[in-house]
């Protein structure tokens, strides 16, 4: 059924198509390099992995050694912290002084030696041991330095001894709990610090957030595993890459390789729980066709973000779970509404729509050009978002004689002022209205996903199509798939990684984004494009300025379409001359150390040449050219702050139509 209905799909003027071929089409041989041709069983490859997390004193501690031996001081002190915890069995490998010893030196040489000592000196006090909290109270405010520590810090040290000194005068307090400190009006629990966090977070003060995550890892000795995996994302946000002292480049980057490799284990660590049965092909007893596949059950989902995960350096197989696990629950998340508590599904749900299939094909084949395909899209981005600035022209050229072309949209319309300045009158959404049959405005609706189901279901949709995926957390339509309000299920777009799901049956990408040989780490069937999966349709906008080389006369100060890329130097205020102007307008959240150390071996290939990059965010700017600066190569004399000079960044530019101006001013 799925062949046939796709087979008519074909919309091909100006190369913007979406020919939807299944992967079950044939592929030359020397094209596809299948690494197995059996599902990949989660337990196996994580076993191959990463061994699972100790929980005795000789494992924390040997976890503990290796990550300090990787100099991953961060990640190390928790678990040498466990294995001081632990009394030391009769075979132990380690002495409680050693353990206590690498401990500090964890804090000591990441310049931290009064966090380190404020964390001992909290667990006395969890332990009602006032007098050994006072103790390393006052070795953690002797550790700091009015020349390298902040003001807060040292008053935050002074306010905990204060604090201590003055509870030891007092009856001994009952044993308090990790997770309330009340007692101690100068510190916080791990709890509140997470919800410090998220409180950062939403104000995009992604430095503090970092921190404050952290400290919520570090006060749960890493068992807020949430709190831990927030931080990385929140560190590489602003690219903040190094975490030990940096010594003639000495440890650059460590920061994140520590950080890729906690990611790893905290999610492998997740997976272990997993129950997961293989399925003999041809047994068709289960409710959802696992013919030949493993059924896992996943008790929760994976605390690191699929679309987090996407991003990272880490190993594949580890993103596919981490798909599987949100799809496994994102249903019945959707309906959580307390503590164990769900809304119970409606009558006929999920949607099975075998019965009317067959009809539905002898429709198909029997009614020649009468028939059309009703094709919907769902996603929150039909307004002034990236996507549709990529998209909204494509639905321009589907062919009305074919499809019934559907929109679902979750996400409001732009503000009208929005329009009529940034965008200058253009709007995007009413252009797909335009090219459309049916524009729904289900914003009302979206929140409850078993009503938009029923509603999309009741129109009769042959294929449904997700531009959400796992982006925009909060505002996509979660649970919605896989209720199956459509017998065809197909990803495009903004997610191009796997859902997880046995719901969704397709995802259109190409050969380069999806190589033939990791077919193994999609749950979907791959619909190849035969150029690029992502549409180009701003290429034939109107209000965008065709690439010229006729450029005019250079102004100062600097007004859109004047100059050329060497004379406006991305807006740099020094006199150097620029040969030529490489750029990237990427959130710094896509750049990593190794990306940023090819751009400075070209750079250093390419005399006079620059390096233009966006303030995403404004923050990061500082840590990038720390980063620069301690290049092996670059660290001391002229040659360091010559490199430093030819990086440069420009501020963000609300109109789309002028930001693309300003890259055919600015970049070579």
């Amino acid at each position: 059924m799925r062949s046939s209905l796709l087979r008519i799909i074909s919309i091909l003027p100006l190369s913007i198509s979406l020919s939807l071929i299944s992967r079950t089409v044939a592929i030359p041989n020397d094209e596809r390099e299948v690494t197995s041709t059996r599902e990949p069983s989660i337990h196996a490859s994580i076993a191959s992995l990463l061994p699972p997390l100790p929980n005795d004193g000789n494992g924390n501690y040997h976890l503990g050694m290796s990550l300090f031996q990787k100099r991953h001081y961060r990640d190390a002190a928790p678990y040498l912290w466990r294995s001081i915890l632990h009394t030391p069995p009769q075979n132990a490998e380690y002495g409680v002084q050693e353990a206590f010893m690498a401990f500090i030196k964890c804090y000591q040489l990441r310049g931290k030696l009064g966090e380190g000592y404020t964390f001992i000196s909290l667990r006395y006090y969890v332990s009602g041991d006032l007098k050994g909290a006072l103790e390393y109270a006052q070795q953690a405010r002797a550790a700091l330095s009015p020349n390298s520590d902040t003001k807060k810090a040292i008053k935050n040290a002074n306010a905990l001894v204060r604090d201590l000194a003055r509870l030891t005068q007092a009856d001994p307090p009952d044993k308090t709990p990790d997770n309330d400190l009340t007692r101690l009006t100068s510190i916080k629990s791990a709890v509140e610090w997470y919800g410090i966090g998220n409180k950062y977070f939403d104000d995009k003060k992604h430095t503090l957030a970092a921190a404050a995550f952290e400290k919520s890892c570090e006060m749960s000795v890493m068992t807020i595993s949430l709190a831990c995996v927030n931080a990385v994302y929140c560190r590489t946000l602003v690219c903040q890459w190094d975490e030990v002292l940096i010594n003639n480049g000495d440890g650059r980057g460590l920061g994140y390789e520590a950080d890729m490799a906690r990611i790893e284990r905290i999610t492998a660590d997740d997976l272990r729980t997993v129950e997961e049965v293989w399925i003999e092909p041809g047994d068709n007893t289960h409710s959802v066709n696992l013919s030949g596949h493993y059924h896992r059950i996943y008790p929760q989902s994976v605390g690191v973000h699929p679309h987090m995960m996407l991003g990272y350096p880490v190993n594949s197989l580890l993103k596919r779970f981490v798909s599987e696990s949100h799809a496994f629950n994102d249903e019945s998340a959707a309906r959580h509404i307390g503590p164990n508590e769900y809304t119970p599904l409606q009558e006929g749900l999920p949607y099975d729509h075998s019965p009317t299939l067959p009809a539905l094909r002898n429709e198909y084949q029997t009614s020649q050009n009468n028939f059309k395909l009703k094709v919907g899209f769902v996603g929150c981005g039909f307004n002034s978002k990236a996507v549709l600035f990529l998209s909204h022209d494509m639905f321009r050229f589907f062919d009305k004689t074919k499809f019934e072309m559907h929109v679902f949209s979750l996400g409001p319309a732009d503000h009208p002022q929005f329009i009529a300045g940034a965008m200058r009158g253009a709007d995007w959404r009413e252009r797909v209205k335009s090219s459309v049959d049916y524009f729904h405005d289900v914003q009302e609706i979206g929140g409850n996903h078993q009503t938009l189901a029923k509603f999309i279901e009741d129109k009769g949709m042959h294929i449904l199509i997700e531009w959400d995926g796992y982006a925009r957390e909060g505002s996509r339509a979660k649970g919605l798939f896989a209720l199956r309000p459509a017998p065809i299920q197909i990803l495009h777009q903004e997610f191009l990684g796997t859902t997880g799901a046995t719901y969704v049956d397709y995802i259109v990408t190409d050969k380069n984004a999806s190589p033939l040989k990791n077919e193994h780490l999609y749950t979907e069937k791959a619909i190849y494009m035969p150029h690029h999966f992502f549409s180009k349709g701003h290429a034939v906008q109107k209000e965008l300025t065709p690439p010229t080389l006729a450029y005019k006369p250079k102004t100062t100060p600097y007004t859109l379409g004047t100059g050329t890329p060497q004379e406006n130097k991305c807006l740099a205020t020094n006199n150097r001359d620029a040969s030529f102007v490489y750029c990237n307008m990427n959130k710094f959240l896509k750049f990593h150390p190794t990306t940023v150390d090819s751009w400075l071996a070209i750079l250093e290939r390419v005399p006079d040449s620059i390096l233009c990059l966006l303030e995403n965010p404004v923050e990061g700017i500082p840590n990038i050219q720390k980063f620069v600066k301690s290049h092996p190569e670059f660290v001391s004399g002229s040659k360091q702050q010559h490199l430093v000079d030819r990086i440069h960044f420009l501020p963000w530019e609300n109109s789309p139509f002028d930001n693309q101006r300003r890259m055919s001013d600015f970049c070579n």
